[in-house]
């Protein structure tokens, strides 16, 4: 019955959407604003599209307008809500009030940071945010809530951490009481960096598990905090408790003690990747705006908060931190290092900022929870296999003002623009006939992908392309010559089907080492096919290059620009320029297609 009457209410509330028409008065950056009274203004949203906010929101706590500035004082209702691709959401000292629905459903969240400036929390407004790990309410006197603000296993799942000495009066508020756990958030001030050693009696070191900072450390203070996390400066195992740890108004200072000195690194599965015999690697801090390299090895954090000064990520700074599963990277971030996030399993997020423009080699190698990445339009390079072994992507995006990558047509991958060169795949990914080569563990450890059509164009497959790919049990091969491949392209060579075009079944039978699968078979065209179009330009990767001479009759809806009629023509006997083609089609019907303007030029001779 409660579920019922939870079904209907939310009907309800979809109902009463539509009908209020809700709007926006104004846009500034990528937040929507809805006038209140005076000088105050509500985020909200367009309501044009669903999951409208994604990735890192920051809200200001006041937005200029038409040469006025407006303080940002409320959420509204449903302003964020269904935003799954939402991973870090700022919300100032200014806002007073959180609507019905505001975050509802936003499982992208990691961690929900709550202003003391709140006064009211609307019904449902983080009702479904599932992957929340920690609630951080910064509310020095806690009001009554009603038991629907979050969802039922919320309060016996998630931690909530609240201002130091106020624990015992939410555990007498309603519906905070709920919570099953709920820890003291400690905030201590480094006036001198070196002396959180002595801020932090030795007694309580392993007790803390919530921990925001202030001030300035070195390499003295980040040896306490490594311990802390379970992890000392030998890389050795503690009984530290600390999970989320608050650096962002931190400067960090040259000096100190090492912060690690150990003779063995150990990676990904307990494997040692370093090792010195005699004696130990010693790091320590020498730079003021560097995460240095290995600065939070194999240490327990699940989340974290870097200074907002750091303009580096040095190689292998979380490097197997198996628990970390969101960390906020500040946008004055230009660089992120080789192997910085490896072996980090738990991470499902990461919000790339637009400010960063180098990412090192294996950078994000076996995140394997991540399962959405979005490359801004600042990066310009990326080392090898960045995000080898990431098996959970499902989604792939690139800005469409990058200039070096690309995810032409939404095809979920990433693609280097100059080299047509697919440098990372997931399960999701449709190759387009542009890509020329399948970068070196482009869908490594990708187990949920089952089926893949490799185009024509392709003329290279790097090692390990496909390695791993248990669930992989059918191949279709557009390419017409095939060339000779690693051994390590594919494993799985009898559980999966290779399906060629028509007459090439004796040449894959003879080429390296696409002969280690055992079934074989040749496509069988069919020569009349009805396809929808929904973006002008992608024709060609609706039919594949290994079917295209064999089509006699074509229905097409949807829309057709340039290049779609370019591979018309090659279809129908005489291509763009103006040579004959095998092509059979003799029946085309677009009465129900639309032509659209651009795309490639279908006709290019100067012969008539």
């Amino acid at each position: 019955m409660l579920k019922r009457r939870y079904t209907l209410e939310l009907i309800v509330s979809f109902l009463l959407i539509t009908a209020k028409a809700f709007s926006y008065d104004f846009q500034s950056g990528d937040i929507y604003y809805h006038f209140l009274d005076g000088n105050n203004v509500e985020v909200t949203s367009s309501h044009s599209r669903y999951e409208e906010y994604e990735g890192e929101v920051v809200i200001p706590e006041k937005v200029l307008y038409n040469g006025k500035n407006y303080d940002v004082t409320s959420i509204g209702d449903y302003a964020f809500f269904g935003c799954s691709g939402l991973t870090s959401i700022t919300i100032p000292n200014s806002v007073t009030s959180i609507g019905d629905y505001a975050f509802y459903d936003c499982s992208g969240l990691t961690s929900i940071m709550i202003p003391n400036s709140v006064t009211s929390i609307g019904n449902y407004a983080f009702c479904g945010c599932s992957n929340v790990k920690y609630i951080v309410s910064e509310i020095v006197s806690p009001f009554p809530i009603s038991d629907n603000v979050f969802s039922s296993r919320t309060f016996t799942k998630v931690t909530l951490a609240v201002p130091n000495g106020t624990k015992l009066v939410y555990q007498s508020t309603n519906y905070w009481n709920k919570f099953t756990n709920i820890v003291e958030n400690r905030k201590i001030h480094v006036a001198t960096a070196g002396t959180l050693p002595d801020l932090i009696p030795n007694s309580e070191k392993y007790t803390i598990e919530i921990l925001t900072l202030t001030g300035e450390l070195n390499g003295t203070d980040f040896r306490l905090l490594r311990d802390m996390a379970g992890c000392n400066y030998r890389g050795q195992r503690t009984g530290g408790r600390l999970k989320l740890l608050d650096l962002s108004e931190i400067n960090l200072k040259e000096g100190g003690e090492n912060y690690l000195e150990t003779s063995e690194i150990i990676g990904v599965g307990g494997r040692i990747t370093k090792r010195i015999l005699n004696g130990s690697m010693n790091f320590g801090i020498s730079y003021s705006n560097v995460i240095p390299r290995y600065l939070f090895y194999r240490c327990s954090l699940s989340i974290i908060h870097i200074p907002n000064s750091i303009t580096s990520i040095g190689d292998a700074a979380f490097y197997s931190c198996d628990a970390l599963a969101s960390i906020t990277l500040p946008n004055s971030v230009k660089s992120i290092g080789s192997d910085a996030f490896a072996g980090c399993s738990s991470l499902n997020s990461i919000n790339i900022p637009n400010s960063v423009r180098d990412i090192g080699d294996n950078s994000f190698y076996w995140c394997s929870a991540l399962t959405s990445i979005m490359l801004p339009s600042s990066v310009r390079s990326m080392g090898n296999q960045p995000f080898e072994g990431c098996g959970g992507l499902s989604s792939i995006k690139v800005d469409r003002n990058n200039h070096s990558f690309d995810s032409r047509y939404d095809c979920n991958a990433i693609i280097e623009t100059a080299t047509n060169t697919l440098i990372t795949g997931c399960k999701s990914t449709m190759i387009p006939n542009s890509v020329t080569s399948i970068g070196n563990s482009a869908f490594y450890n990708c187990s949920g992908l089952t089926s893949i059509t490799i185009p024509n164009s392709v003329t290279r497959i790097g090692d390990r392309a496909f390695l791993g790919c248990s669930d992989l049990t059918s191949i279709i091969s557009e390419i017409i010559n095939p060339f000779v491949i690693s051994e390590l392209v594919f494993d799985y060579y009898s559980e999966a089907t290779l399906t060629v075009p028509p007459g090439t079944k004796s040449a894959y039978q003879s080429t390296n080492y696409w002969n280690w699968f055992t079934n074989i078979v040749e496509v069988n065209p069919t020569p009349k096919r009805t396809i929808h179009v929904e973006t002008a330009g992608t024709l060609s990767n609706l039919i594949p290059e290994s079917e295209k001479y064999f089509v006699e009759e074509l229905i097409l809806t949807g829309e057709l620009n340039g290049t779609d009629f370019r591979l018309l023509r090659d279809m129908a006997g005489n291509n763009y320029q103006g040579k004959l083609t095998e092509g059979k089609l003799v029946v085309l019907d677009l009465s129900n297609a639309k032509i659209v303007a651009g795309g490639e030029k279908y006709l290019d001779t100067n012969i008539i």
